[in-house]
């Protein structure tokens, strides 16, 4: 055994105990030594290394490049890549998994007297749409439009988000997303053998994004089982929500969503909980009216007009929402947004109307200005829908209302993994 493998054991070991979460999965990745890559790299279910170069870096720094690894296996950033521009997504995964180690899990090792610390030829941003690839990765294709495919050198920012100012400067790419190695022999680590949780998977099983996101999904509730996880977090220490989302079973239908609230809000104007007062002198227990129960009377739904929304997913909503809205006697409003709110449609009430009711402009995407909207026009919706792909920038503090959120519904079409500034914004049901 090296001395870079016994380091490795070292640190499983102290995950094991310290951080048993983190500790328990690392124990069933394969972590192999190979020559052929330079620094190290995941093909997203196993990760590599050179020994070499570990042996150029201090133990913190070590450990922090395998957790950098670990944290693109369980973030299926491998897979999650789909037809984009592979060096671009690279650094976009790179630029999220570092700041989520450096700023967030970082702190609570060296507190806990487990070496970290981030090498210096890593790439590092302030970012603050955290959990989101997609997000940086579309910020940097669009700050890298004029350039010539396949080159080395890319422009990167110092900070991402849909506001505030920011620096740039010019990175050289460095690649360890390497998905094409998962169907070759890496060290003793046979394709889809022994490679995670200790079972054998044949390499076609590991190339379906469905079922590879399944085994990572075993991976990480058999972890969280222990008693080693909760929902946003495990003891005091961070682990990613995208992570967590993975144990969630079937996504939630909107429209068994939005029924139910409706139905549920209006059923009963009536409850034992506010008994009737003036019979109580005789005995006599009747219910009287909740005062606190809410009347929905509107339903504004919200449609994202940047493109990511077909016209054939966007029929299919509306007609499904105004049969919802008109059964349970609620009044429909409907408008587009893109950067701005368009087009404003109020009080649909026949179907033919709906027809009518149809975006004329589209445009990019920024989920703020519905919320300058709704203040500027002075309403508070008793329900939101939003229809959306869940790209649409980060929500201002100043718009996050936890009494709003509870009644908004995000209609999501895409396979975007759930993080927290997406949740800011209300509930995730799927088109």
């Amino acid at each position: 055994m090296s001395d870079i493998q016994k380091d490795l054991v070292q640190f499983k070991i102290m995950m094991l105990r310290v951080m048993p979460f983190y500790g328990d999965i690392m124990t069933k990745l394969s972590i192999v030594e190979t020559p052929s890559i330079s620094t190290a790299a995941t093909d997203g279910i196993r990760i590599m290394y050179n020994k070499d170069f570990m042996k150029s870096l201090n133990a913190g720094e070590r450990n922090f490049v395998f957790m950098h690894e670990v944290f693109h296996v369980l973030l299926m950033h491998t897979r999650r890549k789909k037809e984009r521009d592979p060096r671009l997504w690279n650094v976009a995964a790179d630029f999220v998994v570092n700041d989520m180690l450096r700023n967030k899990l970082g702190p609570k090792m060296n507190k806990e007297g487990i070496p970290f610390s981030a090498p210096k030829s890593g790439m590092y941003a302030e970012i603050y749409h955290t959990e989101s690839v997609e997000y940086i990765y579309d910020k940097i294709v669009e700050d890298n439009r004029d350039s010539g495919p396949g080159q080395d050198i890319i422009r990167v920012r110092d900070r991402y988000s849909n506001y505030g100012s920011y620096h740039s400067k010019n990175v050289k790419i460095n690649v360890d997303l390497i998905p094409e190695r998962i169907t070759e022999k890496v060290g003793d680590c046979e394709p889809g053998g022994d490679c995670l949780s200790g079972h054998y998977h044949n390499p076609d099983e590991l190339l379906n994004d469905e079922k590879l996101k399944e085994i990572i999904a075993g991976l990480v509730r058999e972890a969280c089982s222990k008693g080693n996880a909760g929902r946003s977090a495990v003891g005091s220490y961070y682990v990613p929500e995208p992570m967590l989302n993975l144990t969630v079973g079937k996504a939630l239908n909107w429209k068994s969503i939005l029924k139910k609230y409706v139905t549920q809000k209006q059923s009963d104007d009536s409850s034992y909980a506010t008994p009737e007062r003036k019979y109580i002198h005789m005995d006599l227990i009747l219910p009287g009216h909740c005062e606190d129960e809410e009347v929905i009377e509107e339903v504004w739904a919200f449609v994202d007009t940047s493109g990511s929304v077909s016209m054939e997913q966007l029929q299919t909503f509306l007609r499904q929402l105004y049969v919802i809205v008109k059964d349970c006697g609620c009044v429909l409003n409907l408008a587009y947004w893109d950067t701005q709110v368009t087009d404003v449609y109020r009080g649909i009430s026949k179907a033919k109307e709906l027809e009518h009711s149809m975006p004329h402009s589209s445009g990019g995407t920024n989920i703020n200005c519905v919320y300058s909207w709704l203040e500027k026009e002075k309403i508070t919706p008793d329900i939101m829908v939003i229809l959306t792909d869940g790209y649409y920038g980060l929500l201002e503090d100043r718009y996050k209302s936890a009494k709003l959120r509870k009644k908004t519904i995000q209609v999501i079409n895409s396979e975007i993994i759930e993080h927290e500034e997406l949740l800011a914004v209300g509930r995730i049901a799927r088109l």
